[in-house]
């Protein structure tokens, strides 16, 4: 069961693939943010047996969310943004570029420093999205 501040979430594609993730909730400096990270042994992982799957180190998500009422904004980092303050020398931290893809791979609490910081640059979040709350439905009864 997800404790305090963790969630299941899903994501379906529009062919109906169902990617399943878990997430936990918390705060990087005045910044809220969801961990987010694949639940690779509740994924049709394209075809990858469970001994390879075994060997995979899951990634994260960072999200930086603004809930408002019924409402939440949320944003992911920048990748080429951070990428070229890294490259830069502007920001600091372990990384490694993985064909085409940005891994942090420094220590959790240096990276925590280093991410509370980043995210009060100006241009480190990609675009926002928002979610709106939808009031459930309450299935017909006596059927």
């Amino acid at each position: 069961p997800a404790g305090v501040g963790s969630y299941a979430l899903s994501f379906r594609d529009d062919g109906g693939g169902t990617t399943r993730f878990r997430a936990r909730a918390g705060h990087l400096g005045n910044r809220l943010v969801l961990d987010v990270s694949a639940q690779l042994e509740k994924n049709d992982a394209a075809g990858l047996t469970e001994t390879l799957l075994g060997t995979l180190i899951p990634g994260h998500m960072l999200v930086v969310l603004e809930p408002k009422g019924d409402s939440l904004r949320a944003a992911m980092l920048e990748q080429d943004s951070l990428r070229s303050a890294l490259r830069s020398g502007k920001a600091r931290t372990a990384s490694l570029d993985l064909d085409g893809a940005l891994v942090l791979t420094a220590p959790t609490d240096s990276l925590r420093a280093f991410l509370a910081a980043y995210l009060e640059r100006p241009g480190a979040l990609g675009d926002w999205g928002k979610f709106t709350r939808v009031p459930a439905v309450t299935p017909p009864s006596g059927r």
